[in-house]
């Protein structure tokens, strides 16, 4: 997304290489859109996994139409200082510091599910009965491509 900290850092190192550099931009549109098929693809509803997830099927159609057909990396190639950014979880590298792809998220389910979805969420999800909104919607998008194999996941990480 714009003004991330992975798109600055990949500038950076595209223009310290001199190399061509392609972007793949998207936005949080974007990214709700491909919810589903993300969930469908990995078999999971796991709120991390799925967040994660995202924005590493996006470049795959970004690469795929530029026709980019080797990626290489040489750490001999760019020093340190250039490559350098603080750790935080991949979801939040590609977002822009002002607005997580979590919070993202976050909004975006606040609207798909409400309170009395929550209250039923023991009845409707009897296996790792979700504690978040987030959780409740990937599991009902997991639900819909495989019904009754919750079970599938022994237990959901819980950011």
């Amino acid at each position: 997304m714009e003004d991330s900290p992975d798109l600055l850092a990949a500038r950076k190192v595209a223009n310290h290489i001199g190399s061509e550099h392609h972007e793949v931009l998207f936005n949080s549109k974007e990214g709700i859109q491909v919810l589903d098929e993300v969930i469908f693809s990995l078999e999971t509803y796991d709120i991390t996994t799925v967040c994660a997830s995202v924005e590493m099927r996006i470049p795959k159609t970004g690469i795929e139409k530029h026709l980019l057909r080797e990626m290489f990396e040489d750490s001999n190639l760019i020093p340190k200082e250039i490559l350098w950014r603080p750790k935080e979880a991949f979801s939040d590298g590609i977002t822009s510091v002002k607005n997580s792809w979590f919070k993202i998220l976050q909004e975006y389910v606040e609207h798909q599910v409400d309170d009395a979805m929550m209250a039923a969420a023991a009845q409707k999800f009897p296996f790792n009965t979700p504690k978040t909104k987030e959780g409740y919607s990937y599991h009902q998008i997991f639900e819909h491509y495989y019904p009754v194999r919750a079970e599938w996941l022994t237990h959901c990480w819980i950011p």
